[in-house]
């Protein structure tokens, strides 16, 4: 299910670095998510479903749904950053 995806996929720190970059940046645009997925890429080396997978997960609690770059901004900046954290301290072991 969506926890071993998660856990699985040694998210845990990317977790918490992007989760605090959502809430460290200004303004409440809904155009967050491209500078999230990147930073995201970047801490992992992980490409298609090995990266969509987990962050749907996260994102939406779900393994299927809308394409995530019309997602995100729906769910909204700080929200994002609240699951990011969420699903780091339930799924992820210290």
């Amino acid at each position: 299910g969506i926890r071993d995806l998660v856990r699985s996929r040694g998210l845990g720190d990317v977790y918490k670095r992007q989760a605090a970059g959502l809430r460290g940046e200004k303004g409440g645009g809904d155009d967050f998510y491209p500078a999230f997925l990147d930073g995201v890429k970047q801490g992992t080396g992980l490409k298609g479903k090995k990266l969509f997978f987990p962050l749907r997960a996260m994102l939406t609690g779900s393994l299927k749904g809308p394409e995530l770059d019309l997602a995100a901004p729906l769910i909204g900046r700080e929200k994002c950053a609240r699951r990011a954290l969420l699903c780091r301290d339930r799924y992820v072991k210290p």
